[in-house]
C-alpha cells in the first residue's frame, strides 16, 4: 500500500481511523473514496425523486408502483395509511392522477429540498413538489418527507411518506 494512503488506515483503540473515531471496529476509512461515494449516492437519490417526479407528471404507474418499496407507510394529515401490498400503491396513485386531472394538473415537478443520510442504506429527502397546468403556470403545490432504502445493489424505494407543512396551494 503507498504511504500516502497507509496513513489514512492508521488504527485506533476502539476502532476507526485517523479520519474518524467512529467507524466500526476494523473498518478502513479512506476520506476521500467516502466523500466520492457519498456524492454518488447523493446523485442517486436526487435522480431517483426526478425519475419517480417524471413518473407521477407522466401517470406511469408501473414506474410509481417499483417505486415504493412494500411494507410502506403514508403519514398525512388524513391519517396513517399503511400499504401493504403494491396494488394498494397502484390504487392509491391511479385515484391520486385522476384528481389532479380533473383539477387540469397535467405535470408534477420535484425540488429536492433536503437530503440526509440517515445509516448506510437510508436516507431521508424533502421534496416539494410543485403542480402545473397546460401553461406550465403553477396551480399546487405541497412537500413531503421520504424516507428510502437504497442497497448499493438495488434501486431506491420509498418506505415511509410524510406530507410537510408548508408549500400547500
Amino acid at each position: 500500500m503507498p504511504p500516502a494512503l497507509r496513513a489514512e488506515t492508521r488504527r485506533y483503540p476502539g476502532g476507526g481511523s485517523a479520519a474518524g473515531a467512529n467507524r466500526l471496529p476494523g473498518h478502513r476509512c479512506y476520506p476521500w473514496a467516502e466523500a466520492h461515494i457519498a456524492a454518488q449516492n447523493d446523485r442517486r437519490i436526487r435522480s431517483f425523486v426526478q425519475r419517480y417526479g417524471e413518473a407521477l407528471g407522466n401517470g406511469d404507474l408501473t414506474v410509481i408502483v417499483e417505486s415504493w418499496g412494500v411494507p410502506s407507510l403514508v403519514v398525512s394529515d388524513r391519517g396513517l395509511q399503511p400499504v401493504e401490498r403494491s396494488a394498494q400503491v397502484e390504487a392509491l396513485f391511479r385515484s391520486a392522477i385522476a384528481e389532479h386531472r380533473k383539477r387540469k394538473l397535467v405535470t408534477t415537478r420535484p425540488e429536492v429540498e433536503g437530503l440526509e443520510r440517515l445509516a448506510e442504506r437510508v436516507y431521508s429527502v424533502d421534496v416539494r413538489w410543485t403542480n402545473l397546468d397546460g401553461d406550465g403556470i403553477e396551480r399546487a403545490s405541497e412537500r413531503w418527507r421520504y424516507v428510502l432504502r437504497a442497497a448499493p445493489d438495488e434501486a431506491p424505494r420509498i418506505y415511509v411518506a410524510i406530507m410537510k407543512a408548508g408549500g400547500e396551494r
